[in-house]
């Protein structure tokens, strides 16, 4: 394999004959360290890869004598963590020999159900993964029950479906910055109906109208349903989740709006691709590259497929969501005004 080596590095030079001799030597010395740990997108044959992987020490001695071991465990890093990214469930692992944790209790995700929180799970995970100087774990208390990222680090981000005065208290938590994404009221409950439509047997046969004029007169749809059928969190979800989730002691709009004054950092969905941007303009977690501007990744969009009951609520629908969540609306637009918003 190692002979079949000048071959493939003449091939990489004619490739790359618009990069000086300087920069074609390094790329060339690194991709051969990185292929030698398995750990590089390289063309090389399987059968070369296994070959130079079975010789660790000649491209140890490669890498070590060029000074590219940052260089490899950088693009091995960054290479995983961008294959994380829509996975969270292989994001799990122990911690490296050479890996540091963050510093934990640095960060509180309020999520609030479909406004891209899925999503923004996964980077989170995925950044974990980037740096072999910043990783870490991610205390998971939105459905799932679970720690994610690194093992053996201690939760340096807590995402949560908790109110926020829960998530405030939660054990290592208490002095960690909070931050949310927001979402238009009106669309963000037709997307939760299209959603739960998918498992949820009421919202399969009931039209959003009926569902809400149910909750009006306070009827319980999961009346007659297996337990396993039942949907607990459903009734809060179609009405002013917002205020549930940033309510206060007497669970008023002022108070609410207090709560969300608090947040470093309110996320309007619309810009939710540019969070990595956002989150390192704001000081979000300065101590996580990741989130100061030093990423590869990007927030993956969950695609959810051909809404149910179509794109958008009819305007006799849409009237009856605004009045079951005049507050949300309002406090929808009272985080426009506030400094932390980004849109």
């Amino acid at each position: 394999a190692l002979l079949e080596l000048p071959l493939l590095l003449a091939v990489k030079f004619v490739a790359m004959r618009g990069l000086t001799k300087k920069s074609m030597t390094l790329l060339l010395a690194c991709e051969f360290c990185c292929a030698s740990g398995l750990l590089w997108q390289s063309d090389l044959s399987e059968t070369s890869i296994s070959d130079l992987h079975e010789d660790s020490r000649l491209s140890g001695w490669l890498c070590a004598s060029l000074g590219l071991e940052e260089a490899c465990r950088a693009s091995s890093m960054q290479s995983a963590a961008l294959e994380l990214v829509g996975d969270a469930s292989a994001s799990f692992r122990k911690i490296r020999f050479d890996e540091k944790c963050l510093p934990p209790g640095r960060l509180i995700f309020m999520h609030v159900m479909k406004t891209g929180g899925l999503s923004l799970d996964s980077f989170l995970e995925a950044s974990c993964h980037e740096h072999h100087d910043a990783a870490c774990a991610i205390q998971r208390h939105d459905g799932s029950q679970r720690i994610a990222g690194i093992e053996g680090c201690s939760p340096s981000i807590l995402t949560t479906h908790q109110g926020m005065r829960l998530a405030m208290s939660q054990p290592g938590f208490e002095d960690a910055r909070l931050f949310t994404i927001l979402r238009d009221p009106v669309s963000r409950v037709w997307s939760f109906y299209n959603y739960l439509s998918r498992w949820y047997k009421p919202y399969q046969r009931l039209e959003l109208q009926s569902v809400l004029e149910a909750l009006e007169k306070h009827q319980d749809l999961n009346a007659g349903l297996e337990e396993e059928d039942k949907c607990s969190f459903c009734h809060m979800q179609l009405s002013n989740a917002f205020a549930h989730t940033f309510e206060g002691e007497h669970r008023t709009l002022n108070e609410a709006k207090k709560m969300l004054a608090k947040l470093h950092l309110i996320v309007d969905i619309s810009a939710l691709n540019r969070f990595p941007e956002i989150a390192a303009q704001s000081g979000l977690f300065p101590e996580h590259p990741s989130l100061s501007g030093k990423t590869h990744l990007v927030v993956p969009h969950t695609n959810e497929g051909r809404p149910r009951w179509g794109e958008k609520p009819d305007e006799k629908t849409a009237a009856l969501i605004r009045r079951l969540n005049e507050e949300d609306i309002a406090l929808y637009r009272y985080a426009k005004t506030l400094p932390s918003y980004a849109s």
